[in-house]
Order: structure tokens, then sequence, then C-alpha cells
């Protein structure tokens, strides 16, 4: 049996599209529990040589290592994998290069012989880091299809549960995806509670600290039951550590393109006006920033009313040649500095 919910302004054509339609259907893996503040920094303790073997997840002692139960190891080891933090080798989960870069010291820099690094923040204490794990689960999703569905594709001033559930559902219909009512419910709830603080019967926040996500202050309930986006400035959020995000965004979305629209920054699906919610305003005081930022490699114009960054080929093509990856990655850590 369906849900009847109130149907959320969804275009069936546009759900069609191809980057829509290879977007990862996977609802389920998180138990109903949200990222906890601790989780990443405890899965990173107990990988050896920045990795971990799969066996470990279905023993009894990181239950007592942790001091969770069996649910929460699993999914424990669920946002691991969600927010990009490991990838499955094999029997491994194996650290990537921005978390191994957050977390790690004395590394290898592979190409240019031995360097030694310096953990970025190996205690996860800074706002950028939690900005890069909703930047992962929202932006570019691998175990997150509710998360980049609700910063994307949700653009209604005020929603309720039943809007979000309802998109996702016909999203499913339209995309020939599955997933039953009640994964997508538990899925839709959990997704909600990882920004909104948990409250007590009173109204009261119960545990504000309990969910990562929460302090990035994104969702507020306006009263009971209905939600809306916090839209405007972050002052958390680093005009360097944006600087990142959109040249990853570029790199993903438009690497063809030496050019990148204020629309397409602000609007698109994985921009990062959209999936940090900043309004025009907000998103301008960091474009302003950048040309300085990115020493020149991106540049603003307005020429005859054409708003758009423009980038720099030779720049950028000298930046890339140890590779795409470390170029990325090089950006990621210049915002640590």
């Amino acid at each position: 049996m369906r849900f009847n919910f109130r149907l959320a302004k969804v275009s069936r054509t546009h759900l069609k599209d191809m980057e829509i339609k290879e977007l990862p259907r996977v609802f389920s893996g998180h138990e109903t529990f949200p990222l906890r503040q601790s989780w990443l920094s405890k899965l990173n303790k107990i990988a050896d040589n920045s990795m971990i073997n799969k066996k470990l997840f279905s023993e009894d002692n990181l239950v007592a290592t942790f001091g969770v139960g069996k649910n929460m190891v699993a999914s424990m080891r669920h946002w691991g994998l969600a927010c990009g933090m490991f990838v499955e080798k094999d029997e491994y989960l194996c650290l990537t290069p921005h978390y191994e870069r957050l977390f790690r010291s004395d590394l290898v820099d592979r190409g240019q012989g031995q360097r030694t690094y310096l953990a970025l923040d190996p205690f996860f204490e800074r706002y950028d880091s939690v900005w890069f794990v909703h930047w992962r689960l929202a932006a570019f999703p691998l175990r997150s299809t509710t998360w980049f569905w609700l910063f994307n594709r949700i653009s209604s001033p005020t929603f309720t549960k039943e809007d979000l559930l309802q998109s996702l559902t016909t999203f499913l219909e339209a995309t020939e995806g599955k997933a039953s009512d009640t994964t997508l419910l538990r899925d839709v709830e959990t997704c909600l509670r990882s920004y909104i603080p948990k409250l007590d019967a009173k109204g009261g926040v119960e545990d504000a600290s309990d969910s990562l996500l929460v302090e990035l202050g994104l969702l507020r309930e306006d009263k009971r039951g209905f939600y809306s986006f916090k839209r405007g400035p972050k002052p958390t959020l680093s005009p360097a550590f944006f600087a990142f995000c959109l040249a990853e965004y570029w790199e993903k979305k438009h690497q063809g393109s030496n050019q990148l629209s204020f629309e397409l920054i602000s609007y698109a699906d994985s921009s990062p006006g959209k999936v940090f919610k900043l309004d025009d305003e907000s998103l301008m005081d960091f474009i302003d920033q950048i040309e300085k930022i990115t020493k020149g490699l991106f540049s603003w114009s307005s020429t005859a009313g054409v708003r758009q960054l423009v980038r720099d080929e030779k720049l950028y093509q000298l930046l890339k040649a140890k590779g795409d990856e470390d170029y990325l990655l090089d950006m990621f850590c210049r915002g640590y500095e």
C-alpha cells in the first residue's frame, strides 16, 4: 500500500534526465541512527595503516571498543562509507585521501618520494570538517540518496516529512527504482534528525550535540512537523573550503568549460550555492574572495551583464599536472592552512 501524501511539486520529465537516473538509490544501512559526533574519529582509531578489516564489524570486540550496541557498530560502518571516509577494497575498508589528510600524519606523497604531513584536523574539531561531511552526503552521494534529494530537489519555502517522502516516491516510480514504504520513512526521518536537534516531550532540545550535522544550522522545524531551510550567510563555512567545493563541483560537472555562470553555482544540483543553502548575497560574498584565495585560478567577470567565474586555463593545466585527484586534494588542504 503506497503513501497517500500531499504531492510535492516534482516534474516527472525533469526526473528522467541522465544524471538523476544514475543517482544511487540507497535508503538504508544507518540503522536509523544519524551520524554522531565522535564516530568518524573512532573509526579512524581502529584503522591499521589506513585500513580496517571488514571482519572487525562482525566481531563482538568492537561493541566493547566503541561502547555501543551491534546496530550502532553497523551504523558507524555505513556512515564511514556514506560520507566517503572509506572505500571498499576486497576485505578491507580503506581510508580515502581527504580523510587521510584530516586524520593522519607522516603520509607518503605519491610521485615525490617521502614527505612528512601533519594531520589537518586529527580530533575532527573544525567546522570545515563537518561541512565536508555534509558536502559528501548532499552533493555527490554514495549511500545518501535522501540527503541529496532534500538539499537539491526540495525547493518549497516550507515542507513536511510527507512532502519529502512523496517526492522520493515519485523519483523512484519515474526511474523504476524500488524501496519499501517503511524503508523510505525511516530514511527520511533519519535524514531530518541529522540536521535538527531531537526535542523532548515539552518541545525543548533533548541533545543538540548528538548528531554531527546539527551544528551546521541548515534546517529548522518552524512548528511541529513543518520544516524550512536556513538560507543565507554561513559564518562557519570558510572561504577557502568554499573554494575547494566550487573547484570539485566544476571538475565533476563542467570540467570541459573554463566559464561557470552564477546561476549554475547558485541553483544547479550539487552546486555550493544549493547544497549550502546560500542566498545570492551570501554567495557573492564568497565569490568576491575567490580570486585571492585561489591565487588567480578563478576570477569573477560580469561583462555585458553576464555574471560568471572564469578559470585561468594555463594555471589550471599546471595545477592538474599531478593528476585530477591531487589537484582537488591540494585545494582541500589549502583550506586548513
